[in-house]
């Protein structure tokens, strides 16, 4: 059952959806010939393809099948030339009026303009999907070390890192079990999720029961994680049920010690808009032991100064995916402080990981998924 937000959020966006695809309809439709036979064909396939998200969500809210899978994942890619095509009319709008004071090009030329834009556009948004699809089933591992100035039974602890798997119809299994097979292979101490682990509505999940996958993942010292917000959306208790009993330990606001060090997960930033309130970060570690390392689980990257003055130690987070498509990367540079990447803030060790997964399109334009292998060392 969705969260009650769920509802508001997705009038928003179908708001916007459909202002974008009416948009980028009607410049399709100037540019075909008379014949009665084209804008009709044009209308329907157009009407099929852009409508293959909401009849999912529809369906999807009844009963969770192969039919929902394939709406959503020919919606998904749909999505991908939308962003593509939405930009490129703009620019050609902005052109054509540019053009209309300057006449730079008469009438024929400017349709001549059109035409092809919409060629180059449509073969460069294919070839897009099938690399960038390609790129976001193949995560890359990132390899880091790095130096604590805190004392542990051990000399080192290896962490991998796993964010934003997005279980779910467009994360199928071939693409689980190919994450759970890199990340046993580079034989972590621990294995760590921030967030994102599930997207959204758990049915799909149960269904192909996904969660046996992540069971097989091998580390000395488990499995980790912490809520998020895709969770919140399809149900977080439900959510977090599930994964516990697929052997993931899920932490909200809450501690635990293990390996000589404290784990410090916290809940969701947006978890507020369902009714929770998140404690502040100095309330979570006000009793932890200020001579063990924290390494601090926090889905979002905000608010990165507040790790810094609680004494956390290392903070892995996710959420941004360096966003998938671009340009829509362009503004998650704008939004967060580290949108990607490492930072060292003071003391603190900052990771924020591209995720390993995708959100809606399984493709990825902009950045390349990621695991991210950590080796802590002490003194």
């Amino acid at each position: 059952m969705r969260h009650p937000y769920f509802y508001f959020l997705f009038s928003v966006f179908l708001c916007l959806y459909t202002v974008v695809n009416g948009y980028i309809f009607l410049h399709g439709y100037r540019m075909l010939e008379v014949f009665w036979i084209d804008k009709i064909a044009y209308t329907i396939g157009f009407l099929a393809f852009s409508f293959c998200y909401i009849i999912w969500e529809y369906i999807q809210q009844r009963k969770s099948s192969l039919i929902s899978d394939g709406l959503i994942t020919v919606g998904s890619l749909w999505f991908v030339g939308m962003v593509h095509f939405f930009f490129v009319s703009l620019m050609y709008d902005m052109f054509k009026l540019a053009n209309s004071f300057a006449h730079w090009l008469d009438a024929e030329k400017m349709g001549q303009v059109a035409y092809y834009t919409t060629y180059i556009t449509t073969i460069v948004t294919i070839f897009t999907i099938v690399i960038g699809y390609i790129n976001a089933r193949n995560p890359k591992i990132r390899t880091y070390t790095i130096k604590i100035n805190k004392k542990n039974t051990r000399k080192k602890l290896t962490l991998a890192v796993a964010s934003d798997i997005h279980l779910g119809p467009t994360n199928w299994v071939g693409h689980i079990e190919r994450i759970v097979k890199k990340i046993n292979a580079i034989k972590p101490d621990m294995v760590l999720l921030p967030g994102d682990i599930v997207d959204g509505e758990l049915d799909p999940v149960i269904r192909r029961d996904l969660g046996k996958y992540l069971r097989k993942l091998k580390s000395e010292y488990g499995t980790y994680g912490i809520t998020w917000n895709h969770e919140y959306i399809g149900g977080m208790e439900r959510a977090r049920d599930y994964l516990v009993a697929h052997d993931i330990k899920i932490l909200q606001d809450e501690t635990i010690d293990v390996a000589g060090v404290t784990l410090v997960g916290r809940d969701d930033v947006s978890s507020s808009r369902f009714g929770r309130q998140r404690k502040s970060l100095s309330e979570i570690v006000k009793n932890t032991d200020e001579e063990k390392p924290l390494i601090l689980l926090d889905h979002q990257p905000k608010n990165l100064s507040e790790a810094q003055k609680n004494g956390i130690d290392i903070q892995f987070s996710g959420h941004t995916h360096n966003w998938q498509l671009w340009p829509l990367n362009l503004i998650v540079k704008r939004l967060f402080e580290v949108p990607v990447g490492y930072k060292k803030k003071g003391d603190t060790h900052i990771f924020v990981s591209t995720g390993v997964g995708t959100w809606w399109p399984p493709v990825r334009t902009n950045a390349r998924p990621d695991i991210l292998f950590v080796t802590v060392e002490f003194n």
